[in-house]
């Protein structure tokens, strides 16, 4: 059979909202390069390879967990309604998850504290509390839920612990009481693995609704791998810090690793720290035997050999910061910098997006090379931007804080000249303006 250049994507307006606590977009697509693969089969037909191509993406950013812990926060309800209502626009849209740690410690410590933090993502999205049980009885190093966690889990269900301490002190028990009482459980005021069950399903349906206050569950028939194997490959993965928006540079990160300095340090690497889902257009399909990415809690020998050839490079502190949005460089390994690279999310961590236009004359049809312009902000972000048109009247600035924009063209007169920009353009607005 013949292979097609290109395959058509058909996909909404797009869109980017975001929370306290992270994201979520919608991608604007076009068509998109399809691959031919050399026949293995008997008639000798070629077969095609289509690329994986997000059309959404989601965020859940590190102040939604506990510190260094896999435990979701209350306040994440935000986040899981910005899921729902993204799941609603792209309907069967398949969904997989990456957990992602900053470059601080260890790699393995980091590898495996991404992935369990994206396991708890999943159970909560497919109402599973075994998989939070299996978090809660086996820690990881300060990833330990314990007493505190149940205890926030009773507060939030509306049973008072007293003290948020991490003790099981008689307070604490009385609210365990209560909820056992309230759900048809022995009243012995002990958190057993069976009330352990019913807190952390209660939790979850507490924690994830639509927008309209209806339980959002998801199926494993709704993610990439559809459950296929026991380990939730191509569903779930765990990236440790592999993969960070930002890299300080030699002299920050030697001043930020003073003692003095390491709360400075955790605020400036908060935007590393996050749980991402990309959506993939409907019908697509991974073999399992082809995913590259470990199982989310395994080592990371398998995540390096999908390093791009300058990937130890990549993840060296250099004499710049480095920002995703602009170097492109940070991301070590090649299978997630391909997939999720033009994603608006992580285009967007750290709050920041990007401007990209292209400006015509009134009639469309020449650009305005060489013009000189001005960006200011109309709201709260402080900084300008300011160039010249290059020689298809287009402008590029990344790592632009979200924001609305007014432009300013040279020569340009009238009512046209100045416009209000949205900072989270991936491709280029055309803009035709007098000139």
């Amino acid at each position: 059979m013949a292979c097609p250049g290109r395959l058509p994507v058909v996909s909404p307006r797009p869109t980017h909202s975001a929370t306290p606590g992270g994201a979520a977009s919608s991608h604007p697509l076009g068509d998109v390069d399809a691959r031919c693969v050399a026949t293995t089969t008997a008639d000798g037909r070629n077969t095609i390879a289509e690329p994986l191509v997000p059309v959404a993406s989601w965020r859940m950013d590190d102040l939604r967990f506990q510190f260094d812990s896999s435990f979701i926060r209350p306040e994440a309800a935000d986040e899981f309604t910005l899921l729902a209502v993204l799941a609603k626009e792209h309907p069967k849209a398949p969904i997989t998850l990456f957990g992602h740690a900053d470059p601080v410690g260890d790699d393995a410590y980091n590898k495996r504290l991404s992935g369990r933090r994206a396991i708890a993502v999943y159970a909560v999205l497919t109402r599973d509390p075994a998989l939070w049980e299996e978090l809660y009885s086996h820690p990881h190093g300060r990833d330990a839920w314990g007493t505190r966690t149940l205890q926030l889990i009773l507060e939030d269900r509306g049973h008072s612990p007293g003290p948020i301490d991490g003790i099981a002190g008689e307070q604490t028990r009385v609210a365990i009481k209560a909820f056992q009482r309230e759900n048809g459980l022995t009243e012995d005021g002990v958190a057993t693995p069976l009330t352990r069950a019913k807190l952390f399903r209660a939790y979850m349906d507490g924690l994830c609704r639509d927008a309209a206050g209806e339980p959002f569950v998801l199926e494993k028939a709704d993610f990439l791998g559809q459950g296929g194997d026991g380990d939730r490959r191509g569903d779930v993965q765990g990236c440790g810090e592999f993969n960070p928006v930002r890299l300080f540079s030699q002299a920050e990160h030697q001043r930020l690793q003073q003692p003095a300095n390491r709360a400075e340090r955790d605020r400036e690497n908060a935007p590393n720290r996050r749980v991402v889902a990309l959506l993939f257009r409907p019908g697509t399909v991974v073999p399992l035997a082809k995913w590259p990415c470990p199982a989310a809690t395994a080592g990371d020998s398998k995540c390096r050999k999908r390093f791009w050839s300058d990937g130890p490079t990549r993840r060296t502190f250099q004499e710049q910061r480095r920002e995703y949005p602009q170097t492109r460089d940070t991301f070590a390994c090649r299978f997630y910098d391909r997939i999720a690279g033009e994603s608006l999310i992580e285009i967007h961590a750290g709050g920041q997006g990007k401007l990209f236009m292209e400006i015509r004359d009134a009639l469309g049809v020449e650009p305005l090379a060489g013009r000189g312009y001005r960006i200011t902000p109309l709201g709260a972000a402080a900084a300008m931007f300011e160039g010249r048109l290059d020689n298809q009247g287009r402008l590029s600035h990344a790592g632009v804080p979200s924001d609305d924009y007014q432009l300013v063209v040279d020569g340009v007169a009238g009512e046209h000249a100045a416009l209000v920009l949205d900072a989270a353009a991936s491709e280029p607005q055309l803009r035709f303006l007098e000139g």
